[in-house]
């Protein structure tokens, strides 16, 4: 049985507005277009992206980020950075991998049985997710009908979706 708050958000709803998310200059725009080719296209030479490609594990030396370990089209394979590693797994993915890799609090590290390489306590805390993603307010009659990512989600539960499917 899970804890649920549930409000009734009825009185709240005067209106609505068009959702004209995402657009530049009158065109759909997606993450790649807005974000990342033009960083690429820009740093050509210092940046080395690698498409379709998943990353399972921060490579550390001591306490120091080195490499990732990723897959690409089934094969395991390992890439070493020159100055910085940027991970941009989203608010739910990046503290999963950072917890895989040994950087997170002594407890969730404890509960992933992953060894500790540097203990943060805030790592996967405070999740927000994009600005624009929107939640609309609902209500329910039977709470025992609902579920609630606060309560009901753990790391190794996204990391079992992500990585088996399940």
């Amino acid at each position: 049985m899970c804890n649920l708050i549930v409000r009734n958000f009825d009185h709240l709803l005067l209106g609505f507005s068009p959702n004209e998310n995402f657009i530049n200059f009158g065109r759909r725009v997606n993450t790649y277009d807005a974000y990342v080719k033009p960083v690429e296209e820009s740093y050509k030479e210092k940046l080395d992206l690698r498409r379709y490609s998943v990353v399972s594990k921060v490579l550390f030396e001591k306490n120091i980020a080195r490499g990732v370990l990723y897959d690409r089209d089934g094969i395991p394979r390992v890439a070493m950075a020159r100055k910085e590693i940027i991970l941009s797994t989203g608010a739910f993915v990046t503290p999963i991998l950072l917890i895989k890799s040994g950087v997170g609090s002594k407890q969730d590290l404890d509960a992933a049985k992953v060894k500790p390489v540097v203990i943060l306590p805030q790592v996967g805390k405070n999740l927000q997710d994009h600005a624009i993603l929107t939640v609309e307010p609902f209500t329910v009659t039977d709470p025992s009908a609902t579920w609630s990512i606060q309560s009901n989600l753990s790391f190794s539960d996204i990391d079992e979706l992500l990585y088996e499917g399940k």
